[in-house]
């Protein structure tokens, strides 16, 4: 290869990667092939997963943490390059100038979407700030969870089956648990392989047992994902202010 092809195969590759750090959002093909409804689909079911994982209290310390993560750039209608995929999806709702929402596939259509879908951000930020300090309670979430798919318009019938029965995860028996997040995992496969979430879902699958396709951790692989969740806990919430409350909680995962 010469060294111009070379050099024009290096630019073209940095130029892929462009818009934001974040995992999901952060390749221009991964992004030109999502719409908007693609995009408020993902945000909702971050949210619910971020609910579930909030409801474990192996995951409860990283999902306060991404919670705290994602609301520490204020409101949703900046583009952050450091933000979270779950705050780069809400800026994209809210904002059809933006980096992202140029990008996105089925253009003409999106006009017609975004008039369907009414982010209400004040109920997205009460939400996220009341799971960040841990404040958040099961009637609160079940609420907010219900006007978030309104909100945002969501369709899909397995969308909003997952969002019912994960809404009263405590209440849950573990056949239904491993439903949903059979459910829950196969959304994040098919669509968001790439998401921050995913491999906390991942580890937490494993650490407490779920029974999904070929998933049957033994023991040790047990023991060596709580310490993982452990750690990718404390490096979410480092340099945060929830850092040093949830310290705690993420050194007893540890004993």
């Amino acid at each position: 290869m010469k060294i111009d092809e070379a050099l024009e195969q290096e630019i073209n590759e940095a130029y892929s990667s462009i818009f934001v750090e974040s995992k999901l959002f952060k390749s221009k093909n991964t992004v030109s092939g999502m719409n908007i409804d693609d995009v408020a689909d993902y945000a909702y079911l971050s949210m619910v997963a971020l609910w579930v994982m909030y409801c474990v209290p192996l995951t409860k310390p990283s999902a306060r943490a991404y919670a705290d993560r994602t609301m520490s750039f204020g409101n949703f209608k900046q583009e952050r390059n450091m933000a979270t995929d779950l705050y780069v999806a809400l800026n994209t709702l809210v904002s059809p100038t933006s980096t992202i929402s140029k990008q996105l596939a089925d253009q003409a259509e999106n006009v017609t979407a975004r008039r369907n879908i009414k982010l209400n951000q004040t109920l997205v930020k009460s939400f996220l700030d009341d799971m960040a300090a841990g404040r958040l309670d099961h009637t609160d979430a079940s609420r907010f969870l219900l006007k978030a798919e309104r909100m945002m318009n969501i369709n899909t019938v397995m969308y909003k089956s997952i969002r019912r029965m994960a809404q009263d995860w405590t209440a849950l028996n573990p056949h239904e648990r491993n439903l949903v997040m059979t459910r829950l995992m196969q959304y994040f496969n098919l669509h968001a392989k790439r998401s921050e979430l995913k491999p906390l879902l991942d580890d937490m699958i494993k650490a407490e047992g779920y029974s999904l396709g070929d998933i049957t951790p033994d023991k040790d692989s047990k023991k060596d994902t709580i310490k993982a969740l452990a750690v990718a806990a404390a490096a979410l919430y480092g340099g945060y202010k929830l850092g040093q409350s949830l310290l705690p909680d993420a050194k007893k995962l540890f004993k």
